[in-house]
């Protein structure tokens, strides 16, 4: 899979991005998450296996459904959510692990695409 963490150069549709299986959209703090992302328009008009979210420091399981929610309403058919921080939030698997599995299995997105 070719895939690309394109989170800061996404405000155009730059046409090597669209090369790309998959693109990392978000990869930043649960607060940025929720308070100042909104993906580029053009993302909603191509599938959702196109798309991804890293999301760090997420508090706990509440926090972790409500960004799945949100994965899924800004068409992000990958997405990984993790409790950990620091300069290497992906030492450890997350607490709510088999939780955030198990809801992802259950996501079905605008396109018809179920995680």
């Amino acid at each position: 899979m070719v895939f690309f963490d394109c989170f800061r150069y996404l405000r155009c549709a730059c046409p090597h991005f669209l090369a790309a299986e998959m693109l990392v959209t978000f990869e930043n703090s649960a607060s940025a998450y929720f308070d100042d992302y909104s993906p580029p328009v053009w993302i909603d008009s191509r599938s959702a296996l196109r798309f991804g979210n890293i999301v760090h420091g997420v508090v706990d399981s509440t926090q972790m459904l409500e960004a799945l929610d949100l994965a899924r309403q800004r068409n992000a058919g990958y997405t990984y959510l993790t409790d950990d921080s620091g300069l290497n939030p992906y030492d450890v698997l997350p607490i709510f692990w088999s939780r955030e599995v198990a809801a992802a299995q259950g996501m079905i997105f605008h396109d018809g695409f179920e995680g």
